[in-house]
């Protein structure tokens, strides 16, 4: 099974999985290829609604599998699908997974909303057994039960107290008297949910004997009952006559002979959605959304006649209001089940409530009486039963009893009401949590909150809302890894959301107002918080301690608390994790436990055992084992006397107030009393428990290590963008698109298929309802980047209200002026995503092949493959008028495009919903600091998937994956927060690597100092030890690291406006070759040879253009990856300089993957075991960098063949031991002064000013803030660029000049070793040197620019730049050299011989074979060497004797580069033999010869005046500078009196020839490029030292 029917599984799953119908019928396990939904409506085959084929024509097969490349004779052969990739829109072997999910064997229901299970994992209510089952309103026993109301002579309701008519187990009672045949098919139905759940359900009532007067009834649930009628007005059984008339007669037909029907309302197996759209119900439900309760909120959209709940255990049932009873909530037969904790007053006051609101009512609800014998009256009890006794357990049961049945009279009396608000909050039941109970998620805990955010930051809900609405009180639910803030709970409105990360906190403050004069002692600074790790050790039984107080000490507790007298010499106390009151290192009893057991009016005996369970809705763990009772009597005095001096200052914790704290934001809650209170902590605690965000993760990471995911590498656009396009299609819910640019047009397919536009594809899918949503970098000004965020914003938004954009940074807001947002990624219905480089814009659509023209009239169709400004070169200059996508920006006939290789990855799981949270995370940061003019939601992060959830969907894989991030202040909003994950995860990969390091990467600065401005990120680093340990260790290691020739900017290297060129490639010097800083000279410093250890290389391409003009651009490198061994790649959006690796300035992600499927592979020549995800990745790119066609191979399987290992048998790679998976105590006690509290406000506002204003640049500028401007410390500027122009020598001692004017090129190295050898070469190789191939009489001389300088002679030559005939060494004085950085001087001359000759002779290294099956070992000899490198510098020769392309080795000084460009402009002639005025080439990024596209009128210049001028500082509007400096003017302006020679047909001819013998598009990166200028100080222009340095590095 290929990843494409895997993908296609995935989507369909997840519509599956949250459409699934509800109804008691089996489910359907038979696999199918259409999944339904809750409607019942198939789905839709989504190419066949586009009219596509479902398995688009591959491109056909090479029968030779040739390595070279076959130049198509038109684009459009190369733009089908990917030929690797399957492309079937259903998956034809994926089941229909049913809701319920399997674990250890049993079902388990479709939504676990509370886990209230203890550490050993037993229920807290293994002593009485179910003393009912689930009851829903229609439903009613007939039993006269405690609190059972039966009517008296004067028609009043009396409550029975028949206690000896009950058994210990209800549950053989009524087994024994239920009366009437049940059909088979519900006592099926029974039996297996009794067998899958005997502890929770019982499934038949007690019947006593019946009285005559009574209906016949059935053993089914739902029976027919009539409440007390009402002589004044229509009685209840009218209305319900009315009701049941509505409701539809939807179940299964009863066979012939059986029993009759059941006289109920709604049976089991009619499923609630078909009840809402065949029957008269719909109607009735119109009126929740205009009804408004008395707090003018709107009706809670549940159907209470759905509702079955129980009561089915309780503790301390005669400790009067103190008495806590779980009930168990079931709703939509099973859809949902839940357990809320309430005690007794909490039902005393919900019937006060009503009762209250009933009197003042004008529409009176008929309520039920109050069951009073509920209440625990004893020994009244005692003396009124049979027996003159009664025991505890049964008191307990038949109070459980009474108030569910009043619960169950209570649904019925408002269930179609308003005032049915109230009963629902009581039952924690809102909007939201109906929506999300099939999500998989969990509630742990809803109810009012008022919540008000404290700090600096942009506050907690929408920047327009005014302060009245930020004091309101607000529905709240704390979810499994959130808590959400709802407008009202009867709609699906987000106030806002609160995300739990690691820096989750919940802080119990002390009330000042109860300190007195102690609030003036200062608190000591290095004080320690006990937390609930602390607690769990110094914890005293209830038991023991009620034992040990005596009647003095408990006079002495009672006034004290009366009179608030406090100890003064006790320190401050705050409540733990538990509930347990502490203090500076004090432990007391907790407080909630002291007031269960002491409560006012019972008599509390010490003698009596108290139980040792808890209450669960305020303790973490309410059960209390033997031995912690026993490790609390082993205490020493010391401890005791701290514990009875604390015991004391319990009230000085606050009752109502607690805060809650995560990297964004810190939030004061209020509670109305106490014990809600200790119920929200503990529901955080537990949501804490169970979540993995809150716990450390690896690498420091937000997310945490996923394993058996299913994932796939998408190299190149087209590949990309078409997997992405299909899973657009078969979107169902929602899409989430992060962006750094995004272009509306873009066609995700070609050619010419406008149905698969990005707006189009939209567009359709926000009319069938799916919820866009995307996020934008905004530009600072469309000037500097051209990316025109608004446009793409008003016309995405314009196209449906279902597409909602947001862009970000808010610049002056924020501060952030130089910082982007960087991400690249796309979720679909939050279970399959996209990542890496790729951005869904303009110019990034490519293929393996990277073809550089598009002239239809080339074609043979006539078609453009890339249309409009999609057909785009950067390097001539950049978009512009980007609100007319479809005109063009160049001339195709004159201008080639630069082709774009990139790398993306679709992954499906539990990393997609970390990539959602990730996105939903910064979603919700915009909407509190921007205002929008169209409402925009917030939006509530995916759940865990369940154990096993994917397994039964069959959407695993074999990858053990983590998404790692850089985030910061500006970025995501957090203030105390910088996480640079990805780096982290680059060191640890590099320092545990074994052989082999494989880079490609839009930019390489790392580890270095340019202009005195140090790069702190650690990659250089970890790469020079790592080849350091290798060489001690005496271990085969190389790292293979690519990057573009150029960066992606327009201009020639030597123009003006060309200053980001030059910056970023001295910094990229300054890191590899250059400087005492740089890799190459720390290496040689250890008497290493850098080029044995470490390579760089980049890409280019040729092609004609019309009329046969010879072109070639360089193949733009914007892919970011790391593939570490064949067994690890990282894969994301991040570049390897400061911008992307710090966390605090752009804001990337990525992707760690490791293949735990590992194969046979090879390394260094012995046998090595390799992941298959990285090995067929670095396979993939190494074999289309040499001219493989990857399209033409066979298609291999990449899914894994073994079986895969549950998660718990494998072993995650995890060197650090940096992931936890234990839970982690997040409560903290916190003493808090209000001076404390303005310091800590002051120091997160100054925090967040700098980090806006951008780190490095706001502290470089703090530093000259009483300096006058413009006072610049030349000296110290001179003293810094001169130590950058140092070099170590073999003996470790500092010299003048550069390391890589010694090391000899990989070029040099090849010629000299005489690679390749004759057995993989494709031509004769090179018995001697250049000279020796041609005769005496023509041995050229070496290439000289006209004042003598050699081309290719290094910084600081030996002797005179025009002999260049000695290492470099004259300056310096040390002559250290090894033999082959001596013998590199005859090799360039060599060269330069080779550059002064004719076209046609051959040049110094030949072709080497390619074999498509020998990537196997990528660092033996016979690849790296032979193949690899000799492939790279025999293209690398070609362009040059060609094209004399720029950048190159052979231009060391700014006059090398003028006889480049002399020879260019030879290329803009036409051939002297020619009748045709065309040129014989053109090369326009390279150069600025007459008129090119520099000059005046041409295509920059045109496209230069049709944009925007802007404002300088004294309100003057400017345009760029046009102005050269003088180099320009000698560069530009001198020419040859009568101008260069035009080429001669045959030369054309010959040049053509040439280029065919290129082997793919590898070239070696040029080390001395401009080397000469570099050493003397010339190679940046004055006005780019001007420039801040962080804006390129």
């Amino acid at each position: 099974m290929t990843f494409a029917h895997l993908a296609d599984a995935a989507v369909s799953a997840s519509h599956s999985h949250g459409t699934k119908k509800t109804s008691a019928s089996p489910p359907d396990h038979s696999r199918h290829h259409e999944t339904k939904n809750i409607d019942s409506r198939t789905s839709r085959d989504h190419d066949a609604s586009y009219g596509a084929s479902s398995s688009p024509v591959s491109p056909p097969r090479s029968s030779q599998g040739t390595p070279r490349v076959s130049l198509p004779d038109t684009p459009s052969a190369r733009t089908g699908p990917p030929r690797s990739l399957s492309f079937k829109f259903s998956h034809s072997s994926s089941p229909s997974i049913p809701l319920q999910i399997l674990v250890n064997g049993r079902p388990e229901s479709g939504d676990v909303l509370e886990n209230d299970l203890g550490e050993r994992g037993t229920s807290y209510f293994p002593l009485t057994p179910r003393s009912s089952s689930f009851r829903g309103a229609f439903e009613l026993t007939n039993s006269p039960s405690l609190g059972s109301p039966v009517p008296d002579k004067k028609g009043k309701a009396k409550e029975s107290r028949f206690l000896d008519r009950f058994h210990d187990s209800p549950t053989e009672e009524g087994l024994k008297t239920s009366l009437g045949p049940s059909s088979a098919i519900v006592e099926e139905e029974e039996k297996q949910e009794t067998e899958a759940r005997k502890p929770m359900f019982r499934h038949k009532t007690m019947e006593p004997a019946r009285k005559p007067t009574e209906p016949p009834r059935e053993d089914l649930q739902r029976s027919l009952s009539h409440p007390p009628r009402d002589s004044k007005r229509p009685g209840p059984a009218a209305k319900w006559s009315k009701i049941r008339g509505l409701l539809p007669s939807v179940i299964r037909p009863v066979p012939s002979g059986g029993a009759a029907p059941h006289s109920v309302v709604t049976s089991h197996e009619v499923n609630i959605t078909d009840e809402l759209i065949t029957g008269g119900l719909s109607t009735l439900m119109l009126r929740l959304w205009f009804e408004r309760d008395e707090k003018r909120h709107r009706r809670v959209p549940v159907l209470l006649h759905r509702l079955r709940i129980r009561i089915s255990d309780s503790l301390h049932p005669l400790q009067a209001h103190k008495a806590v009873f779980r009930i168990e909530c079931e709703y939509a037969n099973g859809a949902a089940r839940w357990v809320v904790y309430r005690q007794l007053r909490d039902f005393i006051s919900l019937h006060a409530h009503y009762a209250l609101s009933n009197a003042f009512s004008s529409k009176k609800d008929a309520l039920p009486e109050f069951p009073r014998t509920s209440l625990p009256y004893f020994k009244f009890l005692k003396k009124e039963s049979n027996e003159g006794h009664v025991r505890q357990t049964d008191f307990a049961r038949l109070q459980r009893e009474a108030l569910e049945e009043y619960l169950i009279k209570l649904i019925r009396a408002v269930m179609f009401h308003p005032t049915s608000n109230r009963l629902s909050n009581f039952l924690e039941i809102s909007a939201l949590f109906i929506a999300l109970a099939q999500s998989g998620g969990a509630q742990y805990k809803a109810g009012f909150l008022r919540i008000h955010a404290e700090g600096n930051g942009p506050g907690f809900g929408r920047k327009s809302a005014r302060w009245r609405e930020r004091k309101e009180s607000r529905w709240c639910a704390v979810r499994e890894s959130y808590i959400v803030v709802l407008e009202e709970p009867g709609e699906l409105a987000v106030w806002d959301v609160f995300l739990f990360d690691t820096d989750f906190k919940i802080i119990r403050p002390t009330r000042y107002y109860r300190k007195g004069l102690h609030l003036l002692r200062p608190e000591p600074e290095d004080r320690e918080f006990i937390t609930g790790a602390n607690i769990s050790e110094l914890q005293l039984h209830p038991e023991t301690e009620i034992d040990c107080l005596s009647a003095m000490g408990s006079i002495k507790t009672r006034l004290s608390r009366m009179f608030r007298i406090r100890n003064r010499s006790s320190p401050n106390l705050a409540t733990t994790a538990d509930g347990e009151t502490q203090g500076n290192g004090d432990v007391s009893r907790p407080a909630h436990i002291r007031s269960e057991t002491m409560s006012s009016g019972i008599s509390t005996s010490s003698s009596r055992p108290v139980t040792p369970m808890l209450d669960p809705s305020t303790n973490l763990n309410p059960l209390r084992s033997s031995g912690e009772a026993e490790g609390g009597e082993k205490r020493g005095e010391t401890e005791e006397q701290e514990k009875k001096r604390a015991k004391g200052r319990s009230d000085e914790v606050s009752k109502h107030t607690f805060y809650v704290e995560n990297s964004q934001m810190r939030l004061k809650l209020f509670a109305r009393n106490e014990r809600q209170m200790l119920q929200w902590i503990t529901a955080l605690e537990k949501a804490a428990a169970t979540t993995v965000f809150v716990k450390n993760n690896r690498f420091d990471s937000f997310a945490p290590i996923r394993l058996n995911v299913a994932a796939q590498w998408l190299v190149d656009g087209r590949d990309y963008m078409w997997n992405l396009s299909r899973a657009m299609l078969m979107a169902q819910e929602s899409i989430y698109i992060h962006d750094w640019w995004l272009s509306p047009e873009l066609q995700m397919r070609r050619p010419n298929k406008l149905k698969y536009r990005l707006d189009h594809l939209l567009e359709k899918k926000a009319k069938e309802g799916v919820k866009v949503h995307i996020i934008l970098y905004q530009e600072v000004s469309n000037r500097t980047t051209p990316t025109d965020s608004n446009y793409a914003k008003q016309r995405l938004m314009s196209l449906h209200p279902n597409i909602m954009v947001q862009r970000s940074p808010s610049h002056f807001q924020t501060g952030t002026f130089y910082w982007a947002h960087h991400e690249k990624i796309c979720v679909v219905d939050e279970t399959i995503a996209f990542m890496g480089g790729i951005d869904l814009c303009f110019g990034r659509w490519d293929t393996p092949q990277h073809i550089i023209v598009d002239d239809p009239e080339l074609s043979a169709d006539k078609t453009e493959i890339w249309p409009g400004k999609d057909y785009s070169n950067p390097r001539i200059q950049d978009f512009h008028a980007l609100n007319k996508p479809f005109d063009d920006m160049y001339d195709r006939t004159k201008v080639p495009r630069m082709p774009w290789h990139d790398i993306g990855m679709q992954v499906v799981g539990q990393p997609a919903r970390d990539l959602a949270r990730h996105f939903v995370e910064r979603w919700n940061y915009l909407l509190r600091m921007k205002n929008h003019s169209r409402h925009m939601p917030f939006l509530l992060p995916p759940p865990e998937y369940r154990p096993g959830e994917l397994i039964a969907m069959g959407l695993t894989g074999t990858c053990e994956m983590q998404i790692c991030r850089s985030a910061g202040p500006w970025s995501l909003g957090t203030c105390n927060r910088i996480e640079h994950s990805i780096q982290n995860a680059y060191l640890k990969a590099i320092e545990l690597s074994e052989h082999f390091v494989y880079i490609e990467n839009q930019f390489f600065i790392t580890s270095t100092v340019v202009n005195d401005v140090k790069i702190e990120n650690r990659i250089g680093d970890a790469l020079v030890d790592r080849i350091l340990r290798a060489h001690r260790e005496g271990t085969p290691w190389k790292c293979c690291i690519l990057i573009p020739l150029l960066p992606g900017f327009p201009f020639p290297i030597d123009h003006n406006d060309a200053s980001a060129i030059r910056i970023i490639v001295e910094c990229q010097n300054r890191t590899l070759f250059r400087g005492p800083n740089s890799i190459f000279s720390r290496l040689r410093k250890e008497r290493l040879n850098p080029d044995d250890y470490i390579s760089v290389f980049s890409l280019r391409n040729w092609a004609k253009m019309r009329n046969g003009a010879l072109t070639t651009e360089i193949v733009y490198i914007h892919a970011k990856i790391c593939i570490v061994d064949d067994r690890l790649a990282i894969i994301g959006s991040a570049n390897i300089n400061e911008r992307s690796q710090r966390g605090d300035r752009d804001s990337e992600i990525a992707a760690v993957i490791r293949d735990t499927d590992m194969i046979d592979g090879t390394m260094a020549g012995k046998p090595f075991k390799v992941g298959r995800f990285a090995h067929s990745l670095r396979m993939r790119l190494m074999r289309e960098h040499l001219g493989v066609d990857v399209d033409a191979m066979t298609e291999h399987d990449y899914m894994p063949q073994d079986e895969i290992k549950p998660e718990n048998e494998q072993e995650v790679w995890d060197p650090e031991s940096e992931q936890e998976h234990g839970g982690r105590d997040v409560t903290q006690a916190k003493h808090e002064t209000p001076m404390r509290n303005a310091l800590a406000l002051a120091s997160e506002g100054i925090k967040l000013e700098v980090h806006a204003a951008g780190d490095a640049v706001a502290l470089s500028a703090s530093k000259h803030l009483k300096e006058p401007v413009g006072k610049v410390e030349l000296h110290k500027q001179d003293l810094s660029l001169q130590e950058e122009r140092m070099t170590y020598s073999r003996e470790g001692e500092k010299e003048p000049g550069f390391a890589s004017s010694i090391v000899p090129t990989l070029e040099e190295e090849v010629i000299q070793e005489g690679l390749p050898p004759a057995s993989q070469a494709e031509s004769a190789p090179l018995k001697d040197k250049l000279e020796h191939q041609l005769d005496e009489s023509s041995v050229p001389s070496e290439k000289h620019t006209a004042n003598g300088e050699a081309f290719g002679a290094p910084a600081l030559a030996s002797k005179d730049p025009q002999t260049d005939d000695e290492p470099p060494h004259a300056e310096s004085g040390a002559n250290d050299a090894d033999e082959q950085e001596k013998t590199a001087p005859v090799t360039r001359s060599m060269l330069r011989k080779h550059l002064a000759s004719k076209v046609g002779n051959k040049i110094p290294v030949p072709a080497p074979h390619v074999d498509p099956e020998g990537f196997e070992d990528p660092i033996s000899d016979a690849f790296w060497k032979n193949v690899w490198i000799t492939c790279a510098v025999h293209n690398t020769e070609i362009y040059r004797k060609v094209f004399h392309t720029v950048p190159d080795d052979l231009i060391t000084t700014w006059k090398h580069y003028k006889e480049f460009v002399t020879h260019h402009e030879r290329f803009a002639k036409p051939a002297k033999d020619s009748h045709s005025p065309d040129p014989v080439g053109r090369m326009p990024s390279e150069t600025a010869y007459e008129n090119g596209p520099y000059q005046k009128g041409g295509v920059a210049d045109v496209a230069e005046k049709s944009r925007e001028t802007f404002r300088t500082n004294d309100g003057s509007d400017v345009s760029p500078s046009r102005s050269s400096n003088p180099l320009d003017k000698e560069t530009r302006s001198q020419k040859p009196v009568h101008g260069p020679e035009p080429f001669t047909k045959q030369e054309r001819d010959e040049m053509e020839e040439l280029l065919k013998e290129v082997r793919g598009h590898l070239v070696v990166y040029p080390s001395r490029f401009l080397e000469g200028e570099d050493m003397a100080g010339n190679f940046l222009f004055p006005a780019d030292r001007m420039l801040p340095i962080p804006i390129y590095d």
